[in-house]
This record gives C-alpha cells, structure tokens and sequence, in this order.
C-alpha cells in the first residue's frame, strides 16, 4: 500500500435513529494519493492470482514414470523428464516384453502340475531356455519351471 494514505471519515449519528448505540461509527477507506479514488477492491482477496503469461514456463517440469510388469510380478518404474527420456524407456523395456512372450510360449509348451513343471520334462525345458538366453542362471529357470 505504498503511496496510499489511510483516511479515517467519521459519520455522527443522531440520539432518536434506531442504530444509534452511544458516539460514531468509524469507516477506514484507503485513498490514493494520484486519483484519489478508494480503493476497496484492493482490500478483497482475489482468490485467482494474475501474473504474467511470459512467466508460465518457469513452473516445475513434472515428471512421469514409465512402468512395466514382468511375468513374475515385479513392477519395473523409470523415471522420465521428457518424451526422448520415455521412448528410450519404452525401447528398453520392449526388450522385456520381447523376451516375456518367449518364455511364455516356451512355457505353454510342456504341461504344467500343480503349478509345475514335472520333473520328467525339466531336463528338456533348462536344455531349450539355455538355447534361447545361454546366459541364464539355473535358480532362474527352477523359478520359471515353478520350483
């Protein structure tokens, strides 16, 4: 409120009206010192703020996070700041999806017991992954055999 001056206007009652409880009712009206017109508007909040439209760029850049969810449940999150950020994600976690879908024709191809694998056919199952991915480990495919 600088080059604004607080101007106090009294307005005196009399005795016989209704609201008259005993002195002056006290107003504060802010004037301008330029146009000399009150300025009341500016004593109301105005809940929508204005600012400049050149400074819209200056927000925070949100962020998204890609996700994918591989046969075995675990939830894979990459973090993107941009769209060359999400297709490099995206490109790297097709890979996922790639190999997700071998194994799961390779898996759909020998019968599954109870969950299993049956045991008569394991030997032959680590024998077809190791063809497709020679650089499995074992414990990964006895959890791909469901053991």
């Amino acid at each position: 409120m600088a080059g604004q001056k607080k101007i106090r206007i009294f307005t005196l009652k009399s005795k016989s009206s209704p609201s008259y409880k005993g002195g002056h009712i006290k107003k504060n009206r802010y004037m301008s010192k330029k146009t000399g017109t009150t300025r009341l508007s500016s004593l109301i909040e105005n809940p929508i703020r204005q600012f400049a439209a050149s400074k819209m760029s200056l927000g925070k850049k949100t962020q998204c996070i890609v996700e994918y969810t591989d046969m075995f449940g675990k939830l894979y999150r990459i973090p993107v700041r941009n769209r060359t950020e999400m297709r490099e994600a995206q490109v790297f976690l097709s890979i996922f999806k790639k190999e997700c879908t071998t194994l799961k024709q390779l898996v759909a191809e020998y019968p599954i017991v109870m969950g299993r694998i049956p045991k008569k056919f394991l030997k032959e199952f680590r024998s077809d992954v190791r063809v497709l991915f020679p650089k499995v480990k074992g414990s990964f495919i006895n959890k791909l055999a469901g053991y």
